[in-house]
């Protein structure tokens, strides 16, 4: 195999389950071939940035190259799938008929990558949110990300807890149709975690947000920091340092929470996911230390 090309899609959390999909399919492959990251999506979509390389250093990632890398196969086929995704809701039937061409095409979900067929070239294209799939990569991605001081560090204290409470609250979050965690979830979320854990320990919560002012409203008994002025990739540092998560809806959330969480974690999540109003259950991105309670 000389390359596995990856279309990058949406804000940072995605891009990182995009990713962790490519270091996967490299482990089934058994293959130690370069990953080429497709970032011409971002010419036209403008609410996210391509930010993957601001927290991974891998000297076997780089950028498509047209030149290079454009394959007649692999522009037709996605384009086309892109249409089939919007008329056939269960993509199971053709999966096969894809992984025999070494295309690994899913809205979703990782499952059975395993079956694909090395060819010359693999291509990704989907978001592959698959806790199982991110589960057997985790030390990879860890390995691979890069704290390279290039900010002013929040410094945090070694004698003190720290939550992490991630909330989605945009305007462009809403307009898609994307349910909302009230200010009761959170404030439960956070107790709930201080009654099991830290009674009478210093605890500090601090709150990430894509509308900080916003979340002065939630009431919590300990102290608290706002989170500013970071880029993504610095939040997601900052967030994995903490010892327990308080999550939104948002891949973002979740990956800051995943590769945080150790096994005394406390991940707390909401009951309802995407858009589509799924149960958080009913998808494939719960792994062992998630709580499900109520966003509402």
């Amino acid at each position: 195999m000389d390359k596995i090309v990856a279309r990058m899609r949406g804000g940072l959390g995605n891009q990182l389950f995009i990713l962790a999909c490519a270091y996967y399919v490299k482990g089934i492959c058994d293959t130690d071939t370069e990953i080429v990251l497709d970032t011409r999506e971002y010419k036209n979509y403008k609410v996210r940035n391509f930010e993957i390389f601001d927290l991974i250093q891998d000297e076997k990632l780089r950028l498509f190259d047209e030149k290079v890398d454009k394959s007649i196969v692999y522009e037709c086929s996605r384009k086309i799938y892109h249409i089939v995704q919007k008329f056939m809701e269960n993509h199971e039937p053709i999966k096969p008929l894809l992984l025999n061409n070494g295309l690994i095409y899913s809205k979703r979900s990782a499952e059975g990558i395993e079956n694909i067929q090395i060819k010359k070239s693999v291509f990704l294209y989907g978001y592959f949110q698959d806790a199982k799939m991110a589960i057997k990569v985790k030390k990879i991605l860890n390995d691979y990300i890069c704290d390279n001081d290039n900010y002013e560090k929040i410094e945090l204290d070694p004698h003190v807890n720290y939550i992490a409470v991630s909330i989605r609250w945009g305007e462009d979050y809403i307009r898609q149709g994307w349910p909302i965690c009230s200010k009761r979830y959170f404030q439960e979320g956070i107790q709930e975690i201080i009654n099991e854990k830290y009674k009478n320990k210093e605890v500090c919560v601090l709150f990430f947000s894509d509308e900080i002012e916003k979340t002065k409203n939630i009431s919590c008994d300990v102290h608290k920091k706002y989170i500013r002025n970071l880029t993504s990739a610095q939040q997601l540092l900052l967030m994995k340092k903490c010892q327990d998560f308080v999550i939104s809806n948002s891949s973002f959330s979740w990956w800051g929470a995943f590769l945080g969480a150790s096994k005394e974690s406390i991940v707390i999540a909401p009951d309802i996911w995407y858009a589509t109003k799924e149960k958080t259950t009913e998808t494939n991105l719960l792994y062992e230390n998630m709580r499900i309670r109520k966003m509402n």
